[in-house]
């Protein structure tokens, strides 16, 4: 009934014929518009009824289910742009938002790496402070902060932070703005902002860890809260999951666990870096707020999908007799789109050839895993006979 008022359907219709040409198309651009909106409210709307359930439920089941719903949308407009030429795609986010279709400067990070410029007019750490005062140092710590809340691993997450680094390293050659001075790559981004982020996420697991909360006051009564901490937990506690409980992925404990705990982390780099190439293929600056809203849609998912690859890959029935959740399979389908339409509408733009020292840094790397591997399988599965002939 709602779409009904909305799209009109009871309005007087408009004469088309007697409205000047740029009038007409403002008309069809606003009708378009709307029709868009409309659908995607529909589909959520149905989203919030029918989509599947997850482990979230604070403040409302529906909530997470329209997320659910969101990010199908987001699938949807990803394999959209996929079908279309470079410049139409562009065009298609500037219908979106008029600012967008033009060009980006890239910026470098790397080009000055002094700490100390004493000849400087303005600042003698004028490099220093315009990067610590950059419009992504407070972002990153944020984006580590919800990081370290999806993935709860101190490991992991320091494995993912070096890793990044490193992708950094071998991806300058294309985009300028990996680019960056060993002291803004090491020490302010791994060691004070990631260090930072993955702290108060850790933190925040810790205070919620093991402590639930019914909004709905239908279980049995519990002890009421002491203090403002107290207030303050459960007030907040409305709007997170039903459990905080701290994730054990032992990432050592065998060499299956090593690849799956390696996949994670994969996929996390994967998001990371299809961030930065779909900015810059499809022209969006940084700030813009599509930027914004991916980052709001991959962190509402990254919970709900990271849970549910935990619950598979730790199950007690095994891998064989679990089925992953639907967000975690849909998490993977959106980072594979968006590696595709960085693919598609990238054609021409990375032509430099890779480093030399870059292919052999790689090589080293993934032959010594190797036989890594494959000394650690020898030797459990060694010491797995001598357990047998005991």
């Amino acid at each position: 009934m709602v779409l009904v008022l909305i799209s009109g359907a009871f309005s007087p219709p408009v004469e088309m014929s007697s409205l000047s040409p740029a009038r007409q198309a403002e008309i069809r651009h606003a009708n378009i518009k709307n029709s868009l909106l409309a659908v995607c409210a529909a589909y959520l709307l149905y989203s919030a009824v029918q989509g599947p359930d997850t482990h979230m439920v604070r403040p409302h089941p529906a909530v997470w289910k329209v997320m659910h719903g969101l990010f199908v949308l987001y699938l949807l407009f990803l394999v959209f742009l996929l079908f279309q030429e470079t410049n139409d795609a562009r065009m298609v986010l500037k219908f979106i938002s008029p600012d967008l279709g033009v060009e980006l400067p890239e910026r470098s990070y790397g080009e000055d790496c002094r700490i100390y410029t004493p000849n400087d007019p303005h600042s003698r750490f004028r490099i220093l402070r315009e990067t610590v005062f950059d419009e992504f140092f407070i972002g990153h710590i944020l984006g580590w902060y919800g990081k370290a809340i999806a993935l709860r691993d101190r490991r992991l997450l320091w494995a993912y932070s070096i890793a990044f680094e490193l992708m950094e390293l071998t991806f300058k050659h294309w985009l300028r703005n990996f680019n960056e001075c060993w002291w803004d790559s090491w020490v302010l981004d791994v060691a004070l902002c990631n260090f930072l982020g993955i702290y108060l996420g850790m933190m925040t697991v810790k205070f919620f860890e093991g402590r639930t909360y019914d909004w709905t006051g239908t279980s049995m009564p519990q002890t009421p809260a002491e203090g403002i901490s107290g207030k303050v937990r459960q007030s907040i506690m409305l709007f997170t999951p039903a459990s905080w409980d701290s994730y054990t992925w032992n990432p050592t404990s065998s060499p299956l666990r090593f690849f799956q705990c390696a996949f994670v982390v994969m996929l996390c780099l994967v998001f990371e870096l299809n961030a930065f190439f779909l900015k810059y293929v499809l022209w969006i600056p940084p700030p813009h707020p599509l930027n914004h809203i991916r980052l709001a849609l991959w962190f509402g998912i990254a919970n709900i999908s990271t849970r549910e690859y935990y619950v598979f890959i730790t199950d007690r029935k095994g891998m064989r007799l679990t089925k992953m959740g639907a967000n975690a399979w849909l998490a993977l389908a959106v980072a594979l789109v968006e590696i595709m339409v960085t693919i598609k509408h990238g054609r021409g733009m990375f032509e430099a050839a890779w480093p030399r020292h870059v292919l052999w840094a790689w090589g080293i790397g993934a032959i010594g895993t190797v036989v890594w591997l494959i000394r650690w399988h020898l030797r459990l599965r060694s010491a797995k006979e001598i357990m047998k002939h005991e």
